[in-house]
């Protein structure tokens, strides 16, 4: 129950660690990638705050929440919030359709495939500290 709890965690506090990134993508018209680093800290900081268990299955769940908040954030958030901001009515039939365009869809794959650059960047620091932990609680 604890690790659910804490996947839920993870999910919240990487959302909220996703909110400066679409903010700046938003509003300001900028993809600045390297906001999409400290998604991992968030998840990390949610999961142990909701309760998640520290053990080795961890770095995984962090690994796995992470990209799955950048996808989820990626192709859909972040394309219904310009869209929105443009004018057009935000809603998940109409950005289907704009999927169905080819160069929209590479756009946003392009946009997708750096995120998760760079969130695999901020995924490497938080795993390896939380391996260093898990392996200083195993050697006490």
């Amino acid at each position: 129950m604890s690790t659910l709890k804490g996947i839920l965690g993870g999910f919240i506090g990487g959302m909220i660690a996703a909110i400066p990134w679409l903010i700046v993508g938003i509003y300001f018209e900028w993809m600045f990638s390297a906001l999409a680093i400290p998604i991992a800290v968030g998840v990390n900081f949610g999961y142990r705050l909701f309760g998640g268990k520290l053990n080795r299955k961890l770095p995984i769940i962090i690994a796995v929440m992470s990209i799955v908040i950048i996808m989820f954030v990626t192709l859909i958030i972040y394309p219904l919030g310009m869209l929105n901001r443009l004018g057009v009515p935000a809603d998940l039939s109409y950005l289907l359709r704009r999927y169905q365009n080819s160069e929209f869809a590479a756009l946003v794959l392009k946009d997708l495939l750096v995120a998760v650059i760079f969130t695999g960047l901020g995924i490497a620091g938080v795993v390896k500290s939380v391996n260093d932990e898990v392996k200083n609680i195993i050697e006490i």
